[in-house]
């Protein structure tokens, strides 16, 4: 009978440690997930408020666009908000990229692309203000849209978020 016991007092030993090492194992992977999650990995439904008090709200998705946000509100509305212009994310979880991700998009190639497709686009900036209009030059830093007759330049770094539907 002692040998038994002796046997079970092992065994339950052997487990515990192994237990043990397997949550040690599993907060070291997930702490260096989490050190590789950016805001835009993050995904669910979100409520995303910018410099200058705007609010945008829907579901965070996947985006291609590198240090953009996708937000999708909804009846074909998806909106890339400039990650630089975020002030709190309401909502969401980390999302974990795949080792082997596809490198990002830029701006500009996403940009030249609504160009050549002749979206116009809804521009909210930093300041609150919100320009339409179709994007006609597409610079390193900046984006020439017409828009209500007149050609106006805004940098990106003004921007707050784009809209799609217009």
């Amino acid at each position: 009978m002692t040998q038994d016991r002796t046997w079970l007092d092992l065994s339950s030993a052997l487990a515990a440690a192994a237990a043990s090492e397997l949550r040690a194992e599993s907060a070291e992977l997930l702490a260096a997930e989490a050190a590789r999650c950016r805001l835009v990995d993050r995904r669910g439904p979100a409520v995303l408020r910018v410099a200058g008090g705007a609010v945008v709200a829907g579901t965070l998705v996947p985006s291609s666009i590198d240090g953009w946000l996708a937000v999708d509100g909804g009846a074909g509305s998806v909106r890339l908000v400039n990650a630089a212009a975020l002030t709190l994310i309401e909502g969401s979880q980390a999302g974990i990229r795949p080792e082997d991700a596809i490198v990002p998009r830029t701006l500009g190639s996403w940009l030249r692309e609504q160009a050549d497709r002749g979206a116009v686009l809804r521009v909210t900036l930093t300041d609150g203000r919100v320009i339409v209009g179709l994007p006609v030059l597409v610079g390193a830093d900046h984006v020439e849209l017409r828009s209500a007759g007149a050609r106006v330049v805004v940098p990106w770094a003004a921007v707050a978020w784009w809209d799609t539907t217009c």
